[in-house]
């Protein structure tokens, strides 16, 4: 029996089309790697396990009858893999020419590599923000808050035209390659996080042992983006900055002071995007209907912001 190179592990939720698309791309771009697919179903309601398993039978396919999110989801497919690398890609993504070799080729051969992620394409072709030189931060948060973001931006824009794989903070969990032993290792996942900065989790803890995340813009994938979180976007808000928090509550300091000033700065963020929603409402600059949709997430958003804790132990662990 050939040993599995390469386990692509994906998690899908209502994006059956997606899905199918994505598969197909892999199956297309495989070269002669001996790869598995491995796709976990969190308990979606648009038929994506039938339409698989029809289309695809040698797929493992595994159902689950609630929706565990990203990170469990992970998890679940992970036990499954038997490949020496493990690619976690989304259902949203189509991959192009020889992107898993070229990852897999470049971990086999940089013992330094914890992690390697690709190129990430919009659909339009131009290029997708997809890796970022540090780790979030309440400077950081604040940025954000303030749209100011844009200015870390330039630093990453400019080495979008670097054609050789560099070194990273972290990467966008789109797509990206480790090793499995290093993953299981790890415990994978932090199950904790339902959605959004599991991956710059794993990606802290990854650095913390002195391994090097990657980015190789060689290989290449597209990358539609946010195809599950959009139809539920008014959740997904308060969703991001409750990882968020727990991220940087994990990450840097767990002390009162620390978690006022992230919630303050929070809070800022969600007025500031209120503010502008209300005025893109009134003056007809968005549909009327997604935009209330986003005015209801932000003051949700706004009202569950005060009440965003994290478990002491949690920072107790991070500090050992």
């Amino acid at each position: 029996m050939q040993q599995t190179d390469v386990s692509v592990v994906i998690v899908n939720w209502n994006t059956r089309d997606l899905v199918l698309d994505c598969i197909s791309s892999i199956l297309a771009n495989v070269q002669d790697l001996a790869i598995e697919i491995v796709v976990v179903d969190n308990n979606s309601s648009d038929g994506s396990v039938a339409a698989i398993s029809e289309r695809f039978p040698k797929v493992n396919i595994i159902a689950s009858e609630r929706n565990l999110g990203f990170a469990a989801g992970n998890n679940l497919g992970l036990r499954s893999a038997s490949g020496d690398y493990v690619l976690l890609l989304n259902p949203d993504t189509v991959v192009l020419d020889d992107a898993i070799r070229q990852m897999r080729d470049f971990l086999a051969n940089r013992p330094d590599a914890g992690a390697v992620g690709c190129k990430l394409l919009n659909e339009d072709g131009s290029n997708q923000e997809c890796f970022w030189m540090r780790f979030p931060d309440t400077r950081w948060l604040l940025k954000q808050a303030l749209y100011l973001n844009k200015l870390n931006r330039l630093e990453t824009g400019a080495l979008q035209a670097v054609n050789q794989a560099f070194p990273v903070a972290h990467l966008l969990g789109a797509c990206f390659m480790m090793r499995r032993s290093q993953l299981e290792e790890l415990g994978g996942f932090d199950e904790s996080y339902f959605l959004y900065l599991e991956e710059t989790d794993l990606f802290f803890r990854l650095a913390d042992k002195g391994l090097a995340i990657y980015h190789m813009p060689g290989a290449r994938v597209v990358h539609y983006g946010q195809q599950s979180s959009r139809k539920a976007a008014d959740w997904a808000n308060v969703q991001l900055q409750r990882s968020m928090y727990q991220f940087l509550m994990r990450s840097g300091s767990c002390n009162v002071a620390a978690r006022i000033t992230i919630k303050a700065v929070m809070l800022l963020a969600a007025g500031v995007r209120l503010t502008l929603w209300l005025a893109r409402l009134i003056l007809g600059r968005e549909d009327r209907h997604y935009a209330k949709r986003m005015l209801a997430g932000y003051a949700r958003l706004f009202c569950s912001v005060p009440r965003f804790v994290v478990e002491n132990r949690v920072c107790i662990e991070r500090r050992k």
